[in-house]
């Protein structure tokens, strides 16, 4: 991933931006995007809105000059209600608009990494995304709680994933 594009949805706190800072290095750019303020983090352009729109849309492309994105990471996540079948849906939903952003943006050996939470519809948009990439594996961090229901899908060629 050296010299890498990353584009960081829902990047707020930052971890996520700082640890791909360090693997593109000084050849690769990482965007952190989030509706919530980022304090600035080295090496990597914190962008401030609603990823959804069409206006940062478009400033995302101008910033990248066309240049393909190499991997587009989303952990949005929505505010939580408490009510698993609401908070779910809209899970899915944020999904679904870093989905369409990846198939947007990436370049032709671009990688999609995306944070989802388990329930009736998961099943339907890992489809969704095996359609787009052929191959999707599922990764849940040692970071992650046992009992909670989210984790993380991988979607690459199938060459690619490993």
């Amino acid at each position: 991933m050296p010299g890498d594009t990353v584009l960081d949805l829902g990047a707020a706190p930052g971890g996520w931006s700082q640890y791909a800072a360090t693997r593109v290095g000084v050849a690769g750019r990482v965007f952190a995007i989030d509706i919530l303020p980022i304090a600035p983090i080295k090496d990597v352009v914190v962008v401030q809105g609603d990823i959804a729109t069409e206006s940062l849309s478009r400033e995302l492309e101008l910033r990248l000059k066309n240049e393909p994105v190499g991997l587009v990471l989303s952990d949005m996540a929505p505010n939580l209600t408490g009510i698993k079948a609401a908070d779910q849906a809209k899970s899915l939903g944020l999904a679904r608009v870093a989905l369409s952003i990846a198939l947007k943006m990436l370049g032709p050996n671009g990688k999609f990494m995306v944070k989802v939470f388990e329930g009736e519809d998961t099943d339907d948009f890992r489809r969704e995304i095996t359609s787009s990439f052929g191959k999707v594996v599922v990764r849940k961090p040692q970071a992650s709680r046992l009992e909670s229901a989210e984790y993380y899908l991988l979607a690459s060629k199938p060459t690619e994933v490993r």
